[in-house]
């Protein structure tokens, strides 16, 4: 994330982070809207916020909050009391990055 051509690169390995830390798949989850008195379940990805947001949060927190985060993850690793909320953490990594919905 230090140079231009390295952002998109760091965002795509940071959003696949909770995979390769806990070496699993990432789910399909079911999501579930209310419309009115029609409840609809559909399998697939949220729906994003809007692509300004996210580079502006991206900009002006996103890059340096996650730095913070990913830190006290690790330190909550390396405690063997702490390590599920380590790995709590590292998943939330893609939402506090970029605002990324999973």
């Amino acid at each position: 994330m230090v140079t231009i051509l390295g952002i998109p690169l760091a965002i795509m390995m940071l959003n696949k982070l909770p995979q390769i830390i806990a070496l699993r798949e990432q789910s399909d989850d079911l999501i579930v809207q209310k419309l009115g008195d029609v409840t609809v379940v559909s399998q697939g990805e949220q729906p994003q916020r809007n692509i300004i947001l996210r580079a502006l949060y991206f900009l002006l927190i996103g890059w340096w909050f996650s730095f913070i985060w990913m830190e006290l993850a690790y330190l909550a690793c390396v405690t063997l009391i702490g390590l599920p909320l380590g790995f709590w953490m590292f998943d939330r990594v893609p939402a506090i990055l970029s605002l990324k919905r999973t």
